[in-house]
C-alpha cells in the first residue's frame, strides 16, 4: 500500500445492523469521493441484504455485484436469482428494489451515484451511523452524525425529529 492506493478485506470492515440489513461502510472507510460504494450482508438466511427502497430522492443509478453466496433480487416486482458473479444494474431510480440472502455467506457490493452530476456525499451514511450510535446509547456520537447528515441535506433535521430512536437527540440540533 502507498499513498495512492489501499487494499482491505471486506470481512475486516466494520459492520452495522441497520435498516434491516448489515451494512459495511466501504466508501467511508476508504475515503472514496468519486462514487457511493458499500458492502452488505444479511443477519440470517432469508433476511434482507439490500433494504427495500428506491432512489427517487437522490436520482442514483445503482449496480449490485453478488460477491459470494446466493441472493434473490426483486426489482419492480420481478424476481431474479443471483449467484456469485452476477451483476444487477438498475438505471431507473424510481424502481423499487430489495434483495434477500439465500445463503449464510452472501455478500453484495453496491455501487451507485447520480448519472448527470459529480458525486456528493449522501446524508444516509451518517444517518445510518446516528441510528447505530443511538442504539448503543452513545447520544453524543449520534448527535455528531446527525449534524453531518444535516450539513449535507438540511431536511434530515426534520426527518430525525420524526424518528423515535433519534427524536430526543434531534432536539439538540
Amino acid at each position: 500500500m502507498s499513498d495512492g492506493w489501499q487494499a482491505i478485506e471486506v470481512d475486516d470492515l466494520d459492520s452495522h445492523a441497520v435498516a434491516g440489513v448489515v451494512w459495511h461502510p466501504l466508501r467511508r472507510r476508504l475515503g472514496i469521493r468519486a462514487f457511493v460504494t458499500n458492502a452488505y450482508t444479511a443477519e440470517a438466511v432469508g433476511g434482507q441484504i439490500v433494504e427495500d427502497h428506491d432512489e427517487t430522492g437522490l436520482g442514483h443509478e445503482e449496480m449490485y455485484v453478488v460477491m459470494r453466496g446466493r441472493v434473490t433480487f426483486t426489482i419492480d416486482g420481478e424476481e431474479r436469482d443471483a449467484a456469485a458473479g452476477t451483476v444487477i444494474f438498475i438505471r431507473d431510480p424510481t424502481l423499487k428494489r430489495v434483495a434477500v440472502s439465500k445463503t449464510d455467506d452472501a455478500l453484495v457490493l453496491a455501487v451507485g451515484g447520480p448519472p448527470d452530476a459529480p458525486y456528493e456525499p449522501s446524508p444516509w451514511e451518517p444517518w445510518f451511523l446516528a441510528h447505530v450510535a443511538a442504539e448503543a446509547g452513545d447520544e453524543e456520537a449520534a448527535l455528531e452524525y446527525l449534524r453531518e447528515a444535516v450539513a449535507i441535506r438540511p431536511g434530515y433535521a426534520e426527518r430525525a425529529r420524526e424518528s423515535p430512536e433519534l427524536q430526543a437527540i434531534a432536539d439538540r440540533l
